[in-house]
C-alpha cells in the first residue's frame, strides 16, 4: 500500500474512532472505555511489522523512511513462501486479531478485554517466534541475503 491509500485508510479509522459511539445509551463509561482500542487491535499486524521494520532498518544503519523489502510478507516470501501462502498467512494472522477487535465493544468486564489483549499479544508474539527461524539456504543467495 502505497502513501496515498495508508493515509486515507488512516484517515477513516480515526474518523470512524472518534464518531463511533462504543457505549450505548446509559451505561456507564467505566464499563467499557477499553473499546476505543478497536483500531490498534485490527491493525495489530501492520503496527507490528511497521515496528519491526523501523528496528531492521535503524540496526543497519539505515533510514526507517527509505523503501527496502524488509516487510512482513517479503520476510515469509525469503523464508521459502510463495507470494500468494504470505498473503493468506498475513490474511490469517489479521483475522485472528480483527475477530479480538470485533469482540473488544461486546466485552462487559475489564478481565475480558485485558483477555483479548493478551491474545493478540500472543498472536503477535508467535509471529516473531516463527520469524526467528533461520533462513533457508538458497543458492541464488549472496552473502548479505539479497537475490542475485
Amino acid at each position: 500500500m502505497g502513501d496515498s491509500g495508508s493515509l486515507v485508510l488512516g484517515f477513516i479509522l480515526g474518523v470512524l474512532t472518534v464518531r463511533t459511539t462504543y457505549l450505548p445509551v446509559g451505561e456507564e463509561l467505566a464499563a467499557g472505555w477499553y473499546a476505543v482500542f478497536v483500531p490498534v487491535i485490527v491493525l495489530a499486524l501492520p503496527l507490528y511489522d511497521l515496528i519491526v521494520v523501523s528496528i531492521i532498518r535503524l540496526s543497519r544503519g539505515k533510514s526507517p523512511f527509505v523503501g527496502d523489502t524488509n516487510h512482513f510478507s517479503h520476510r515469509l516470501v525469503a523464508r521459502g513462501m510463495s507470494r500468494r501462502t504470505a498473503v493468506l498467512c498475513i490474511y490469517l494472522v489479521t483475522f485472528a486479531t480483527s475477530i479480538a477487535a470485533v469482540l473488544l465493544p461486546e466485552v462487559k468486564t475489564t478481565l475480558g478485554a485485558c483477555l483479548i489483549f493478551a491474545q493478540t499479544l500472543l498472536v503477535l508474539g508467535v509471529v516473531a517466534i516463527l520469524e526467528q527461524h533461520p533462513l533457508p539456504h538458497s543458492s541464488h543467495n549472496d552473502s548479505t541475503g539479497n537475490r542475485s
